[in-house]
């Protein structure tokens, strides 16, 4: 009799440990996604939650994301990065105010008048990746896709209808290369998150932004009056993951999450394209002052920037430079 208790309780004992064993294996990966875009109705956002649901599916729900949109954690969207390495968010989408503070080399993505089109720019991506692949990987982070948005054109408050009328203007920049830009063009640059923009229009913190119909046009346009399409610069986003979370994953899971985010990130980019035009005749036709960019007002910008991107890539360092050297060479700059 002792020894059938003595069976019974090791066949329990197996059983249960087997059922634990399962239940680690079976345990998703639930990661917290979190981003600078203030509205759940933004297409982007709709886009970041969508690819939180198609790898969901996809890893047959081996990878949870929850998505937060921006301002509703105690975390600034210039911070994410940094939260992203440090494992308190696992997953995101960023903007180039977030990552080139973290990864400097990044700003190359976004300095003013380097890029004249949307082609100049997908090349500038692919011959930046490898090395913007292994500087967020050295600081804990996996770059999984790159979006963008159309260039960023100006807005104001107040008459802007030449680049003449931006002097003496305080204007909502996001990165130091927008900055800069904002200087040499007479104006007043003022770093400012997105979910902070609305409110420093109202006041009048600022009285003019950089951003496309399709970004900050579609959340601000009831509060500016005029439009100038001269494109500054681009500004590109980012998804990106805690890398040692990525790593954890099962080789076949991390493909299928990297895959999707590529696609997403071309996707998004597509979508922002296609709204920008009928953004931008919306507000038009609500009453906004739309004046058409130049190609004289394109090559005053490229002119002021160019001394400017050699000086930027020498404070940062030898491969910065070399990287600057071959975008040059490839976009015929």
């Amino acid at each position: 009799m002792k020894r059938a208790y003595q069976a019974l309780w090791l066949v329990a004992f197996i059983v249960v440990a087997g059922s634990a064993n399962r239940s680690a294996i079976a345990a998703p990966a639930n990661w917290r996604c979190y981003t600078y875009l203030p509205s759940s109705t933004d297409p982007a956002f709709q886009a970041l939650s969508r690819l939180a649901r198609d790898i969901e599916s996809a890893t047959d729900g081996a990878v949870h994301i929850t998505c937060n949109v921006g301002g509703s954690l105690p975390i600034k969207s210039s911070t994410i990065p940094t939260a992203i390495r440090d494992n308190v968010l696992q997953f995101g989408l960023t903007d180039s105010g977030s990552y080139t503070g973290f990864v400097p080399i990044a700003g190359l993505l976004s300095l003013p008048g380097l890029y004249q089109n949307d082609a100049a720019l997908e090349r500038g991506i692919a011959l930046l990746r490898p090395t913007l692949d292994k500087q967020f990987a050295a600081k804990n982070v996996k770059l999984l896709g790159v979006a963008y948005y159309p260039p960023q054109v100006l807005w104001s408050t107040q008459k802007l209808t030449s680049l003449a009328d931006l002097k003496g203007q305080k204007i909502r920049v996001t990165t130091a290369e927008q900055a800069e830009f904002a200087k040499r063009a007479g104006a007043v640059p003022v770093s400012i998150d997105t979910p902070e923009v609305p409110a420093a229009l109202q006041r009048g913190i600022v009285s003019a932004v950089l951003t496309s119909s399709s970004g900050g046009g579609r959340l601000w346009h009831d509060l500016l009056k005029s439009n100038l399409r001269v494109g500054a610069n681009y500004v590109a986003v980012i998804f990106t993951a805690n890398l040692q979370n990525f790593e954890k994953l099962p080789p076949a899971t991390q493909q299928k999450v990297a895959a999707l985010s590529d696609k997403a990130a071309t996707d998004l980019t597509q979508l922002l394209r296609n709204n920008e035009a009928s953004l931008t005749a919306g507000f038009q036709k609500e009453g906004m002052t739309v004046t058409p960019g130049s190609d004289a007002d394109a090559r005053s910008i490229t002119s002021m920037m160019r001394p400017y991107w050699s000086d930027w890539a020498k404070s940062r360092g030898p491969e910065a430079e070399a990287q600057l050297q071959q975008l040059r060479s490839a976009l015929g700059e």
